[in-house]
């Protein structure tokens, strides 16, 4: 019996095979990291540049031109 899931993953007597949704866990784990970096380095940026354009017109206190 040699068929495949959805996901590409052998299925095999008893199941997926270990070793294949071993390593697509760890690939979703590195990417799900990856984008936690992204967004804290974008929220990161996003206050930088909020500050910047609040010392940029330093009366209003909105920030709003």
């Amino acid at each position: 019996m040699s068929d495949t899931s959805p996901f590409g993953f052998d299925v095999v007597r008893r199941g997926y095979d270990r070793e294949q949704v071993d390593d697509h866990v760890r690939k979703l784990v590195a990417d799900h990291d990856s984008a936690l970096a992204r967004i804290t380095s974008l929220e990161k940026r996003i206050e930088e540049l909020h500050l910047e354009t609040q010392s940029d017109n330093p009366s209003d206190p909105t920030g709003t031109p």
